[in-house]
Formats: structure tokens, C-alpha cells, sequence
């Protein structure tokens, strides 16, 4: 299968052999002029490394904060969703439970937000506790039962828990990454649905269709909202938290609201960093 995807076309290149000292890819050996025996499916992707003069006043790692690699027109659609590209949301992390007796498993879902951090939802500890040993966070992880290129495994240092949560739960997982396009609703729309349960630190999003249904599950726990800001910058707007039910029109998913919590968020990281 083709690492990002199936390309489209004809074939001019077969048999590519490339040093990596090369600046550009006509100057790798290769068989030419359209003659081949290969399929899309094989495709090869390519991924070059180039230094960027970095925004003023911002760090590399700033510049690039909540931007998609190249293919930005490939969007491939979690209830309702499909698939999603290998290295298309390259924030997207996998938090996940040590064990003694095999790998760790897949528990939620997180966002990197900085070289040091990611955030997820707090329920995601209520059952193994907040203890970091307990837990690693994978990020470049598509596929959860392969082992992908670019997938790195990292230890967790620190938890922190908004003082103000309050215990919920949540199960299973789906072994690939996934991604969907959902609407964001109104707040009236919420509050007739979820009444007293939803509160001004949150929002729902989802389709109220009883024929196109996509929605966030169990499992989905912890992972991102993003929308699309200027500049193909993709913003994050939302931590997935809770429903009723999976992909039922009159239940949209419930996702806390992300600007509600910034200022706890950056005390959170000045704080450690100070420790």
C-alpha cells in the first residue's frame, strides 16, 4: 500500500535508487521514459528535509504549529469517518497504558501542543490513576497493531488534572486513525439536547442527520477538534469529552471548549518548566 496514499497518472519513474545527497529527485538513478511494470498501489512517498527561515520573534517548532504536510487537497474522511492519511494530522498522539506483560495498549487520545506537551481529557486517568510511569504517549502512530516508520515512542513525566474535574469513563478504540468532518452546533441546539449537563466550557459538534451521521466514540477520548484558521493553519478548538450513544442524530459529541482553559494551560507549563 502506498505510505501516503495512491497517486493518479501516468507512471515515469520506476526502479528510483537515491542517495539522500541529492537535491532534487531528477538527479536519483532511475528507470525513465515511461517504461515500467508498476501499480499505484506501489507508489513510493518522499519526504524532504529543508531548513525554513522561521516566522520573526517565533521558533521553528512555533512556525509550524497546526500545520498539515503537503497534501492539504487529500482529505479522506470515526462514526461515519474513514481513514485518514499517514502523517496528515502530525499532532494527533496516541496516550497509552504500560504493561508488564506486553506493549502498551491505546487508551486515548491527545494533542501536541509544544515540544513538551499534550493535552487530553482528564477521564482518561480516572481508572489507572494519574501516576505518569503508568503511561507513554506514541505520536506518528497510524495503525495501532504495525509498527510505522516514523512512530515514536516517549515517556510521560507529569499529569496534571484540572482541580475542577469531575470523574466520566470510556472503553473502546479503533486500531486505525481516523478522521471526521463534523459540524460545531450552536449552543441553544446543545443545551436542548444535554440540558443543566452542558455548560458555557463546552460545545457540541456532529450532524443532526438521521442519514449522514459522523461523530466521535469511545475511545476517541483525549483527541483533537481542530478547525481550519488562516493561512492553512488548523487551530485547536476542542478536547473530545462525552455523548449519548455513538452517532445518534439527537446526541451530537460533547468536546470541551479549549479556549476556556488557556490561561490553566499555560500556568501548567510555566509551572513546570520553573520546577
Amino acid at each position: 500500500m502506498a505510505y501516503f496514499g495512491e497517486g493518479e497518472g501516468p507512471i515515469h519513474l520506476d526502479d528510483v535508487r537515491c542517495s539522500g545527497q541529492e537535491s532534487s529527485l531528477s538527479e536519483c538513478e532511475a528507470h525513465r521514459g515511461g517504461q515500467h511494470n508498476c501499480r499505484h498501489s506501489e507508489d513510493a512517498g518522499v519526504i524532504c528535509q529543508y531548513s525554513k527561515k522561521p516566522a520573526e520573534g517565533a521558533t521553528d517548532t512555533a512556525s509550524a504549529c497546526g500545520l498539515k504536510p503537503g497534501a492539504q487537497g487529500r482529505s479522506k474522511r470515526i462514526i461515519g469517518g474513514v481513514k485518514s492519511l499517514r502523517g496528515g494530522w502530525p499532532w494527533q498522539a496516541s496516550l497509552r497504558l504500560k504493561s508488564h506483560w506486553s506493549a502498551a495498549r491505546p487508551l486515548c487520545g491527545a494533542t501536541l501542543i509544544s515540544t513538551c506537551w499534550a493535552l487530553t481529557a482528564a477521564h482518561c486517568f480516572k481508572r489507572f490513576g494519574s501516576d505518569p510511569s503508568r503511561y507513554a504517549l506514541r505520536l506518528g502512530d497510524y495503525h495501532t497493531a504495525e509498527k510505522d516508520e516514523f512512530e515514536k515512542e516517549l515517556p510521560v513525566y507529569s499529569v496534571l488534572l484540572h482541580r475542577k474535574y469531575r470523574p466520566e469513563s470510556s472503553s473502546s478504540y479503533s486500531r486505525t486513525l481516523l478522521q471526521g468532518w463534523v459540524p460545531v452546533l450552536p449552543g441553544r441546539v446543545c443545551r436542548s439536547r444535554y440540558g443543566s449537563r452542558f455548560s458555557p466550557r463546552m460545545l457540541c459538534a456532529g450532524s443532526l442527520s438521521h442519514s449522514k451521521r459522523v461523530d466521535s466514540c469511545q475511545g476517541d477520548s483525549g483527541g483533537p477538534l481542530v478547525c481550519p484558521g488562516v493561512g492553512g493553519r488548523w487551530v485547536l478548538t476542542g478536547i473530545t469529552s462525552w455523548g449519548h450513544g455513538c452517532g445518534r442524530p439527537d446526541s451530537p459529541g460533547v468536546y470541551t471548549r479549549v479556549d476556556k482553559f488557556l490561561r490553566w494551560i499555560e500556568d501548567g507549563m510555566r509551572a513546570t518548566q520553573r520546577g
